[in-house]
């Protein structure tokens, strides 16, 4: 009896010291979800139908369960990302940040479409907020395609390039992280057309300025380099009437046709700056009322010069275009009532319109 006492004992005991050390090793065992590194407060500003918070915050889970959004504005950190329309039919993505010390910084980049621009926008709150993010294995592939383009991963104030292929030279795998945008880059050279209309205002010709209106096409070669031909033709009429001058009253109408040759162009996000070479031809015609031979005369019109023309993107399709041009006027005819000279056509000829294009793409 006494030796079944001390066996039930010694059981006994046993299970007691081993109850904890089992306990002990099913709560190591356990899988905790991984705690917050990052709190802040997002805003997204986009177009309808483009990007929403729920879907950037959707795809920064994805690829970090440490980072939570606060809606409440009392996070420490501020996120406020805008996504609007680019040059060549791109999208543009800004990325602003407040940090909990109350620094502020921003990150910029170009997308071919907002479905990227998202992607690329999640990619840098995740290596902003998250320092144990590393990328999978082989990168992360993007939607449909077997490899991903790559989003340069710098800090500060600057702009990030989304671009396809493998890593630039003297670059190394640390300093990038690919990306899960899955489509190429726009194209580097477009080729483009389109028309338009102008108001335009022409100083030089008659004794006023003469206030009309011009028509025009162009084709253009746009580049990511500053070399980016275009050429742009304007048929254009100008007319002032009832100039009341010494012995009469004259009358000015111009017709012209004119040609741009622009060779280079500066492009800044939606607003394009071509310098060109222009020539004028046409027929300028004077006519005299109120006088004691009172006749019309038509007379060639030429002139060679420059122009700077300025575009601002609408949307994908439009625009809205300035012009200055000064031109050296070839031919300088003078007007006279009974043998007085009333007007002579200036040496320079400057010209200044503004109008709406459409263009193709």
């Amino acid at each position: 009896m006494r030796r079944g006492f001390l066996l039930r004992g010694l059981l006994c005991r046993g299970l007691v010291c081993l109850g904890p050390a089992i306990a002990g090793t099913s709560a190591a065992g356990a899988v905790e979800p991984p705690a917050p590194v990052g709190v802040a407060h997002l805003e997204v500003q986009a177009a309808p139908g483009c990007a929403t918070r729920d879907e950037l915050a959707a795809r920064v889970a994805a690829r970090s369960q440490r980072i939570r959004f606060a809606d409440d504005g009392a996070a420490p950190t501020g996120l406020r990302a805008e996504i609007a329309p680019g040059p060549n039919g791109t999208v543009i993505g800004q990325l602003g940040i407040v940090d909990p010390n109350g620094r502020r910084s921003s990150r910029r980049l170009s997308a071919p479409s907002c479905a990227e621009a998202i992607d690329a926008l999640a990619l840098i709150i995740v290596i902003a907020l998250d320092p144990t993010y590393s990328p999978p294995p082989g990168g992360e592939p993007g939607p449909g395609t077997t490899s991903a383009p790559e989003i340069d991963r710098r800090f500060g104030d600057e702009t990030a390039t989304i671009r396809q292929g493998g890593p630039p030279a003297g670059s190394s795998a640390g300093d990038r992280v690919p990306s899960p945008i899955g489509s190429p880059p726009p194209r580097p050279t477009v080729r483009r057309f389109g028309i338009g209309a102008a108001a335009q205002l022409i100083s030089g010709p008659a004794p006023r300025v003469l206030p009309g209106v011009a028509f025009r096409a162009f084709a253009a070669i746009d580049r990511v380099s500053l070399w980016s031909p275009a050429l742009r033709l304007t048929a254009a009429h100008a007319e002032r009437n009832g100039i009341e001058e010494t012995g009469g009253i004259a009358s000015f109408a111009l017709d012209t046709l004119s040609l741009d040759v622009c060779l280079v162009r500066l492009g800044i996000e939606i607003v394009n700056l071509r310098g060109c070479a222009a020539g004028t031809a046409g027929r300028l015609t004077a006519t005299g009322s109120f006088t004691y031979s009172p006749r019309s005369q038509a007379r060639p019109f030429l002139g060679v010069g420059g122009s700077a023309i300025v575009t601002v993107a609408l949307g994908p399709h439009f625009e809205l275009s300035g012009t200055f041009g000064a031109a050296d006027a070839l031919i300088r005819d003078a007007f006279e009532f009974s043998q007085q000279v009333f007007h002579r056509v200036s040496a320079m000829t400057l010209t200044v319109d503004l109008g709406l294009g459409l263009r193709f793409p």
